[in-house]
């Protein structure tokens, strides 16, 4: 294997396989601290929205780092998804694929659920071109589709990039109590 170049800044990451975070709890008469979250430091990168530090854990890594899940189902996709950072998610996808997209989280939601939700009509563009129709056609655990999320919180580009991806079928798919889009 190669040796790969790391910047000082980047070599106290612990080989960038774990970063642990501190609680925000505060310690009272009576009341324990909550134990410390343990976080993949590649989804603390993602959050940060820091690029650099993505591709040098990654390269050091390697790609099994990526499609590692934190504790309540999240990938480091899903952050990407939430961020809305299309540069971030280029490289996620490089590293991790389609298996990277198939993820979901707990809650059942998919990275595209988390993108259509909050509006980022690009990156629903990229995980629609690369996840296909079992992407497009999974509910989380509410019964809510990527369709309904974006309809509900007012996204009209993402709402039209879905359409135009699913058709009438999706469209017209319910949520669990039969509620549609329309």
């Amino acid at each position: 294997m190669a040796e790969v170049y790391i910047p000082k800044r980047f070599r106290t990451l612990n080989q960038g396989i774990r970063w642990y975070s501190r609680s925000n709890s505060r310690t009272r008469a009576g009341v324990r601290e909550e134990p410390r979250r343990q976080q993949l430091s590649l989804h603390v990168s993602v959050q940060a929205k820091d690029l650099d530090i993505a591709l040098v854990l990654l390269n050091v890594a390697g790609r099994e780092l990526a499609l590692l899940q934190e504790e309540d189902g999240s990938s480091c996709m899903h952050l990407a998804a939430l961020t809305g950072r299309v540069s971030m998610v280029t490289l996620l996808l490089g590293a991790g694929g389609r298996k990277l997209l198939m993820l979901y989280k707990h809650s059942g939601a998919s990275c595209l659920h988390l993108a259509a939700q909050r509006g980022h009509t690009d990156v629903v563009k990229m995980f629609v071109e690369c996840g296909g129709e079992q992407l497009l056609s999974k509910c989380n655990a509410w019964g809510r589709g990527c369709l309904w999320l974006a309809a509900k919180h007012g996204h009209l580009e993402v709402v039209r990039t879905l359409i135009d991806a699913g058709g009438r079928k999706l469209l017209l798919s319910a949520t669990h109590n039969g509620r549609t889009c329309l």
